[in-house]
């Protein structure tokens, strides 16, 4: 990725104006591929969706429309999850997003890294969960033609051909027109009082419909690990381990978008599903050109860290480690990356996923000027315990699950009800 970032700073000496310029500038801290390393300018203020469109895609296996259109070899089917009342183009949940402008829709996101003032990307090359959230926006300000798949929620099955849409030739949407859904990874809400809407702030804990008083299947539904003090979501999570310890046989974590926090917020989780134990330090490198600790050097250097006691732990002494714990993620990174990484192991938690987290274990400094151009970028490592330098890699998912298009057709949830199946299972023994 640096070689690559490095290019990108050498074109800059012969950029002909000063679009070009700054043009260069930002696709070299795209080309870093790092969850923590992005820019912002006033164009990502500025530049309008013309047709703000109201439904969020999601990655799957396109298992109703494979004879129509096979699957890439190099990314997830990319298919309608759920939708808004605003212009939804005429698709529903189940539909396939095919192509756009003749590419397949992650690839073509990607190919927008010179002109999309809001690229951003995981840290490894595996997880592409931004890009298929940010599909919507991209489309509405960037696409020409879109290819989809129809497909019939009562009937079950797609149309035998692809329908191609005309981006250019639609109208332009009334100026009061929004999206007036969130895009949150989540085809269907389990959590009783939280939003329709799909909020990606929102909060929700509780029993999960699927249960009830006697099963005791408890569900949280929540984006956010910032804890600081008396703010975030110290007391959500606070509240929520209480409740389960007292009363829950089962637990179901979702935190299918995580956009991180603080190291405070998985603590509390951590807590809950396993005894004291060491887990990782953070480390700055002191010197830019300073190379990571190879995995054999990096057993030495955790077992002296861990004798200063310079080290992050995860568990305590009361933890209910009996209790089944099923974490759900897709979209996650920093602190959202820590959460699975502390649970990953405890006796009865599971990490349900279609990939891994987006490795982001660095933290940030940020510069900017006012509304000009501005960028964060990724400073630090974490040393896991394995010896494994963090960065760059996620956290694999115990179960390895994607949304089936035959069960969005069903308004069905894949990675939902697997993680429901397995705590029942446990809950069963």
């Amino acid at each position: 990725d640096l070689p690559a970032a490095l290019t990108e700073i050498e074109a800059m000496r012969a950029a002909p104006d000063a679009l070009t310029f700054w043009t260069r500038y930002r696709s070299a801290i795209g080309r870093l591929h790092d969850w923590h390393t992005t820019s912002s300018g006033i164009d990502g203020f500025i530049l309008d969706d013309p047709q703000p469109l109201s439904l969020c895609f999601i990655e799957g296996r396109a298992d109703a429309s494979d004879q129509v259109a096979p699957s890439s070899s190099e990314y997830l089917d990319v298919l309608v999850s759920h939708v808004g009342k605003g212009n939804t183009l005429g698709l529903h949940a189940g539909d396939r997003l095919v192509r756009v402008d003749g590419r397949h829709p992650i690839e073509w996101a990607r190919s927008l890294i010179n002109v999309d003032p809001g690229y951003w990307t995981a840290s490894n090359h595996v997880t592409h969960a931004e890009h298929t959230a940010r599909l919507r926006d991209l489309i509405a300000k960037f696409a020409h033609v879109i290819e989809v798949v129809r497909c019939s929620s009562s009937q079950g099955t797609c149309e035998p051909t692809i329908e191609a849409i005309d981006i250019d030739s639609l109208p332009p949407a009334d100026i009061d027109a929004n999206q007036d859904i969130g895009c949150d990874n989540r085809p269907i809400i389990h959590i009783p009082g939280a939003p329709t809407s799909h909020s990606r702030g929102a909060t929700a804990q509780g029993i999960v419909l699927e249960s009830n008083a006697t099963e005791a299947i408890y569900g949280l539904l929540w984006s956010s690990l910032y804890v600081q003090g008396a703010d975030g979501v110290g007391n959500l999570l606070n509240n929520a381990v209480a409740d389960w310890k007292a009363n829950a046989k089962g637990v179901i974590l979702d935190h299918r978008t995580g956009f991180g926090g603080t190291s405070l917020g998985p603590a509390i989780l951590w807590n809950l599903v396993r005894e004291r134990t060491p887990l990782d330090v953070f480390l700055f490198r002191n010197q830019s050109a300073q190379p990571a600790v190879e995995p054999s050097e990096g057993v030495t250097l955790f077992n002296q860290l861990l004798a200063t006691g310079n080290m992050e732990y995860a568990g305590s002494s009361n933890a209910r480690t009996d209790l089944p714990v099923a974490l759900l993620t897709h979209l996650d990174g920093s602190a959202s990356d820590w959460l699975p990484l502390g649970i990953k192991g405890a006796p009865k938690a599971r990490i349900f996923a279609p990939y891994q987290t987006a490795g982001g274990f660095s933290t940030l400094f940020t510069f900017g000027y006012w509304l000009g151009l501005g960028y964060s970028i990724a400073i630090g490592d974490t040393l896991h315990f394995s010896g494994q330098m963090l960065n760059g890699h996620g956290v694999e998912p115990d179960v390895t699950v994607v949304q089936k298009q035959s069960d969005l057709l069903a308004g069905k949830d894949t990675v939902y009800d697997t993680a429901l199946a397995w705590v029942r299972q446990e809950i069963a023994k």
